[in-house]
């Protein structure tokens, strides 16, 4: 079957519809419904119709040629389906748009890191979204002692430093997560939450009480968007603390990549006004942006909730892209001064959070 790409739509007379995730020499790599991919010949499979709307036109002058959302897990074993790794690759020029599940954290860093060096090459300019916070909240870096660059940097390259994450999705975080507490408050605060074989003195398994009054819970950003929980929660339903953990170390692994470093730039710390469009035959660039996955519904193409939440906010960007209005979820001009300092410089934003619905900075305890 000539022209079978990765994101097309296929069929097999056993296995049904299926989407194409690879193909080598004379076979594809296909997910069917409910299942594990499968090697398909591909003179076993027919074409369908390629998903989404029509290809974009080369000329478009949008921010970005391509859309690459990613929702991020900390499971502790290789894991796929619910509540694993999932991202979706979109691009609208090529009308190429498909899902993934890579089942360990390093796995998807290379999967995504290849993607990236090969579309840079191909002069495409990417928006890379990850579902945690890329920062902690203000005052944080300060109370662990870094003052020698900005504070968002400096948390980076200490969670790059603390820590480990194998191939099999072995991590000790909740050692760093305890590490932590010890050198801020020298008890279990602020991160908490973790199983009950890990508690010691400085991580306890429910949320320490009362709350350090002189620690923020939460980030302004999290103040603009519905129902967020705080970076310092490690387990529960909806909690993203180990999630940043065993994250920014990889988005900071991307970011300085001796193949993409030159060309990465990471909102709003290191840019705060929308990305310039790159001239056209110029190399392309890659920003990275912090998403919620529950900023827009789920997409109803996908059978798995997670394949669908970063199906729908690609898709999301896409369209305000191409209708001229990506920019302005990229401006924080709207905030207060103050506020703008804490999220440009050590918490971070939320793409597409609204700035105006309480994000003065008022109480959080």
């Amino acid at each position: 079957m000539p022209g079978l790409t990765a994101g097309d739509r296929v069929f097999h007379v056993t296995f049904g519809e299926g989407v194409v995730e690879g193909v080598r020499a004379e076979a594809a790599t296909v997910r069917f419904a409910g299942g594990k991919p499968k090697t398909i010949l591909v003179s076993h499979l027919e074409l369908r119709r390629r998903e989404g709307p029509p290809p974009r036109p080369a000329d478009a002058g949008t921010l970005f040629d391509v859309y690459l959302m990613v929702d991020w897990s900390a499971n502790g074993k290789p894991k796929t389906g619910s509540d694993s790794i999932w991202y979706c690759f979109l691009e609208p020029s090529e009308g190429r748009s498909f899902t993934r599940n890579p089942s360990t954290r390093q796995q998807a860093f290379e999967e995504i890191r290849n993607q990236l060096i090969e579309l840079v090459a191909r002069g495409r300019r990417v928006l890379v979204g990850f579902d945690f916070p890329y920062g902690f909240p203000r005052g944080t870096a300060e109370r662990l002692g870094f003052s020698g660059g900005p504070p968002w940097r400096e948390m980076w390259d200490e969670l790059s430093l603390l820590v480990e994450d194998g191939i099999g999705n072995q991590n000790n975080r909740f050692t760093v997560a305890a590490e932590i507490n010890g050198a801020m408050t020298t008890g279990p605060a602020p991160f908490w939450g973790c199983p009950p074989g890990t508690a010691s003195a400085f991580l306890q398994a429910k949320k320490p009480q009362p709350w350090p009054t002189d620690i923020h819970e939460f980030r302004l950003a999290e103040k603009a968007v519905p129902g967020p929980k705080p970076i310092w929660q490690l387990l529960g339903a909806g909690c993203v603390g180990s999630q940043a953990l065993l994250g920014i170390p990889r988005v900071a692994a991307l970011r300085d990549d001796p193949a993409l470093q030159g060309v990465s730039q990471v909102w709003p710390f290191e840019i705060q006004a929308p990305p310039a469009r790159v001239p056209s035959g110029d190399m392309g660039g890659v920003v990275y942006a912090e998403i919620y996955p529950s900023l827009v519904p789920p997409s109803l193409s996908e059978e798995i909730k997670d394949a669908g939440q970063v199906r729908a906010l690609a898709e999301h960007f896409a369209r305000l892209d191409d209708d001229g209005e990506l920019s302005a979820a990229f401006d924080l001009s709207a905030l207060p001064s103050e506020s703008l300092h804490a999220a440009s410089g050590e918490e971070g934003w939320i793409l597409g959070a609204k700035v105006d619905d309480g994000a003065s900075g008022g109480s959080d305890q």
